[in-house]
């Protein structure tokens, strides 16, 4: 049973160390992701939370925070750049995933003892990357906003890749059939979309309605959680229900004339700030959450853990450089892509519903996948902390021909 005091206490303390590890960012560029996972792992030690308990909690967690995470990128998302970014994101993202499925698949088939399947369900369930916790780290990164924009559109499809072929390898180990890739993608997409358009017209119509009465950043929100909810309700993507609710109320103002009331609602800089802040508490929390469950599930399997580690930041390296064939982009930012690989608490949500379907084996592997998602984080920040600090930013990679006039105009204008 958790202490009520104690419990509201840590929280408070994930609040305010959240605030002064942004500061000491900001100040020594030493990542907070880094402060908050140590303070997780504190947590844990004094046994402040119990791991068990935050471990059932972990799905709700990550739903509460990808839904404002996803929304708050929406909102300050611009929709052009967005749709520029797609078709290269969407690239790295299934290149990414595949190279990790085999290199993946291929540890555990020869050191864990796995078949084909469940190995390749590994490397599903691991080849997915989810900025999250090291968003803050990215938000500041010497890059370009078009190629962070390829990070960001690569996150929401990554997920959601790695989400269905994780099903799908589910589903041929326990012969329950397997899926269609390209249809689940499709009618996920399309639902996400498709609500978070309602909900974001609902909202704009109504906006002047709303306008000046008190709580309205309430509603808001309030929102852009059910186009989450409603858009995984009728197994959608959620993640895409709140982003295009954000994107949406974000770039209201560019939408045609022909719409009318609806390119009246400007999302002003203090509601970007206000849920800026938001997205900022639930991150810092996520990643304590994140160091606290590490001591309930390491076991003495944490060394292949550190062997599949290494095989994912090497197959990251090939999966970048084939997606950005031909664009043009300085080493330091090559190299900044090439260092994000970071997990979530996703991939142990979806090593709980293999084991609840009957995947023989996959709860000894929870310890596994900690070792992955705190090792990725770490990585992520400390490689590209690494990068940003050293003489590469000085070197430029060699010119490439632009390939048509619009990526010209895109070069020109995201261009340092």
């Amino acid at each position: 049973m958790v202490d009520a005091i104690l419990a509201v206490a840590v929280i408070g303390s994930v609040a305010v160390l959240g605030y002064f590890s942004n500061i000491m960012f900001e100040k020594t560029r030493i990542p907070d992701s880094i402060w908050l996972i140590l303070f997780g792992l504190v947590v844990a030690w004094l046994g402040a939370l119990p791991t068990s308990g935050l471990l059932v909690f972990a799905p709700v967690l990550a739903a509460i925070a990808l839904a404002v995470m996803s929304f708050e990128y929406g909102l300050r998302a611009d929709v052009s750049v967005f749709i520029h970014s797609l078709p290269r994101a969407s690239l790295l993202a299934l290149l990414n995933i595949s190279f990790a499925m085999v290199a993946v698949g291929l540890v555990a088939h020869a050191f864990l003892g796995l078949d084909i399947v469940r190995s390749l369900l590994l490397g599903a369930i691991l080849g997915g990357v989810n900025f999250t916790p090291v968003s803050g780290l990215l938000a500041k990164a010497r890059m370009k906003d078009e190629l962070k924009n390829f990070l960001y559109v690569e996150d929401v499809l990554s997920d959601t890749l790695s989400f269905i072929f994780a099903m799908i390898f589910i589903s041929i180990y326990t012969l329950a059939g397997s899926a269609d890739p390209i249809q689940t993608i499709s009618y996920g997409f399309g639902i996400g979309i498709a609500v978070g358009l309602v909900l974001g017209a609902i909202k704009l119509y109504t906006s002047s309605l709303t306008k000046g009465k008190p709580y309205g950043y309430i509603l808001t929100l309030g929102l852009a959680f059910l186009a989450y909810a409603v858009t995984e309700w009728f197994s959608g993507n959620g993640i895409i229900g709140a982003m295009v609710y954000g994107l949406l109320l974000g770039n209201a103002k560019k939408l045609p004339r022909q719409v009318g009331r609806l390119r009246e609602f400007s999302a002003s800089p203090f509601l970007k700030k206000f849920y800026s802040e938001i997205s900022l508490f639930l991150r810092a929390f996520f990643l304590v959450t994140l160091g606290t469950i590490a001591i309930g599930t390491l076991n003495d399997t944490w060394i292949w853990g550190i062997l599949i580690l290494a095989a994912l930041i090497i197959v990251r390296i090939p999966a970048v450089e084939l997606a950005l064939v031909r664009k043009p982009a300085t080493h330091q930012e090559m190299w900044i892509m090439k260092s994000m690989l970071p997990k979530d608490l996703g991939a142990i949500v979806l090593v709980l519903i293999a084991a609840s379907k009957g995947v023989v084996g996959f709860e000894s592997l929870l310890g596994i996948v900690f070792i992955v998602i705190v090792g990725t984080v770490l990585y992520s920040t400390i490689a590209s902390y690494v990068v940003t600090r050293g003489q590469l930013a000085s070197k430029v990679v060699k010119d490439y021909k632009y390939e048509k006039l619009a990526e010209r105009k895109a070069w020109k204008k995201y261009a340092n």
